[in-house]
């Protein structure tokens, strides 16, 4: 028995710990990704239109709608699954 002092948890094992007292983290965290990436495109087809005067409306809707389709099989996920 070594009967030293015990060590406080590491940084890792803490954000574990806050992780697991969080309901619904996996959901925040997709609609903050969707969101974010969604953001990131939409100035990026803004970019893409002030240099080159190109419409990027079509890119601009695969993405956007490829990321609304990851939050409405969320949505469905939540709906669906309460009793």
């Amino acid at each position: 028995m070594s009967g030293g002092k015990r060590k406080a948890p590491g940084p890792i094992a803490r954000l574990r710990a806050w992780a697991q007292t969080v309901p619904h983290l996996f959901g925040k965290l997709v609609v903050l990704w969707c969101v974010g990436w969604g953001t990131a495109f939409s100035f990026y087809a803004l970019r893409i239109m002030s240099r080159t005067g190109n419409d990027a409306a079509g890119l601009l809707g695969v993405i956007l709608a490829f990321l609304g389709g990851e939050l409405l099989i969320l949505c469905l996920k939540k709906i669906l699954g309460e009793k």
